[in-house]
C-alpha cells in the first residue's frame, strides 16, 4: 500500500495542475472538491478526480434551478516523477 505522504504529494500535484489550467482558461472555480484517488493497476499512474461548480448559461435544466452545475475532471499524475500528465472530463 502506498505511503500516505506519497498520496498527499500526488494529490497536491494534481490539484495544483488543475487550478493552474483552469486559471489559464479564466474559468471561475467555486466549491472545488477532491472526489477520488485511484492508482492504476498496470502502471505507476494515479487518477485524481476533482470537481467544481460552474455557472451555467442559457436555458438548461441546471440554469433554471440555481444556475450551477458540478463538473468533474480526472488528472493523471505520474507516480515516479510526481508530475501531472493530463486532465480530462469525467
Amino acid at each position: 500500500m502506498p505511503d500516505i505522504n506519497e498520496q498527499k504529494q500526488i494529490v497536491s500535484t494534481a490539484v495544483e495542475y488543475f487550478l493552474e489550467m483552469m486559471k489559464t482558461t479564466e474559468t471561475p472555480i467555486e466549491d472545488a472538491r477532491l472526489e477520488e484517488i485511484e492508482k492504476s493497476q498496470n502502471s505507476n499512474e494515479w487518477y485524481i478526480t476533482v470537481s467544481y461548480v460552474e455557472k451555467v448559461q442559457g436555458g438548461t435544466f441546471a440554469a433554471l434551478y440555481g444556475n450551477k452545475e458540478r463538473i468533474y475532471k480526472i488528472i493523471t499524475v505520474d507516480g515516479s516523477t510526481k508530475s501531472a500528465l493530463s486532465m480530462k472530463n469525467k
